[in-house]
């Protein structure tokens, strides 16, 4: 009956009110459209890697960075002053970790949370090692290091104001100590090496505990040579 004598009232309002709902979308779509786009591509820059060539201090590259720009990358690189070790923190706050080394050139990438850069070192790089326990996290530049096979090393480095020595002799427990050339305002830290493995590159990674106001592991890692 209703097919024959046209469309009730109710059957008109729900077209009615289809056809609203349809060309309020169209109307969403319309506006948020372009600003959703927007955001996409942001977030994609945001995300994706960018290649860069920024010069920074002492023969170094920043060659690539994501999450920031190279300008930034080159500024925390310049605030950091030690040497290139296998790893190290800049003030910054990125942890770096070597890529790869070669006579002649190194790369590491250092990350900060979702930023991230990349830099090469073009030259000779100075061995240097990392030492973090207890709250301490330095990075000192080797001056003198030995190694007999992989049980027995011979080390001493400096970074500013401080002094590393590292002895251990195969089949004998090693020590680590810590001097300061301040002692008025700082302190002497001795350790106890549990753990030594030394590469055929030259390659050390120590292990052990400090004693100093209380026992705290610590770990050494870097360059022999």
């Amino acid at each position: 009956m209703a097919s024959l004598l046209g469309d009730g009232p109710a059957t008109t309002a729900k077209r009615r009110f289809a056809r609203r709902s349809r060309a309020r979308a169209a109307l969403a779509v319309a506006l948020l459209g372009p600003a959703a786009g927007a955001l996409a591509t942001t977030a994609g820059a945001t995300a994706d890697p960018a290649a860069c060539r920024a010069v920074a201090p002492r023969h170094a590259v920043v060659t690539n960075v994501r999450g920031m720009p190279c300008g930034e990358a080159v500024a925390d690189l310049t605030g950091y002053r030690r040497a290139f070790a296998v790893s190290f923190r800049t003030p910054g706050g990125f942890t770096c970790a070597r890529t790869f080394r070669t006579r002649r050139a190194g790369g590491f990438r250092c990350a900060n949370g979702p930023r991230v850069y990349r830099f090469r070192v073009t030259g000779a790089l100075r061995p240097a090692v990392r030492v973090l326990g207890g709250g301490f996290d330095g990075t000192f530049t080797v001056s003198r290091c030995r190694t007999r096979g992989g049980g027995a090393v011979a080390l001493t480095a400096r970074a500013p104001g401080l002094r590393l020595t590292l002895r251990a002799t195969g089949g004998r427990r090693g020590t680590l100590r810590l001097t300061n050339h301040d002692p008025e305002n700082g302190i002497d830290a001795t350790g106890s090496i549990t753990a030594l493995r030394i590469s055929r590159g030259g390659a050390v990674d120590a292990a052990g505990r400090f004693v100093a106001g209380g026992t705290a592991a610590f770990r050494v890692v870097g360059d022999c040579r």
